[in-house]
């Protein structure tokens, strides 16, 4: 799949037929216009990558994997972004699936409970760190 399919059917896994994926697909392309945003690729996911600052990235996953397959590409990610130089990595989710699929990773993920507004009220929200200088990987 190239980047454009993979942003298209996680899209519409998460939310759904209805939804409107012409706007979305606008909006990232003025996002990857801004400096300091772009995207990766590995296998069937696409990262959203936002610098915050010369070490910090934060991250977006939009997935069109297999879970096993997700967990390798979230691997491969780290490692290309960490052969970059960040030294930090930040991501956000709103399901605990992707806490156990960071676990599953192997990296040494800092994750933190809050909670987040959705459309339909208060949900949790989890908060993903990863030192890619002390990560003993």
């Amino acid at each position: 799949m190239n980047s454009l399919e993979i942003v298209k059917q996680a899209f519409y896994n998460q939310a759904g037929y209805k939804a409107d994926v012409d706007t979305f697909l606008q909006k990232l392309a003025g996002w990857t216009q801004t400096d300091g945003n772009k995207i990766l690729q590995v296998g069937n996911t696409v990262f959203l990558l936002t610098l915050i600052n010369p070490e910090t990235c934060q991250v977006s996953i939009l997935n069109a994997d297999t879970e096993d397959n997700l967990i390798e590409n979230i691997q491969g990610a780290v490692n290309a972004l960490k052969n970059e130089g960040l030294s930090k990595l930040v991501g956000y989710a709103d399901t605990p699936q992707y806490v156990q699929i960071a676990k599953k990773t192997g990296f040494p993920f800092k994750i933190q409970q809050g909670q987040g507004m959705s459309l339909n009220g208060m949900i949790p929200a989890y908060i993903f760190e990863l030192d890619l200088v002390n990560d003993n990987s």
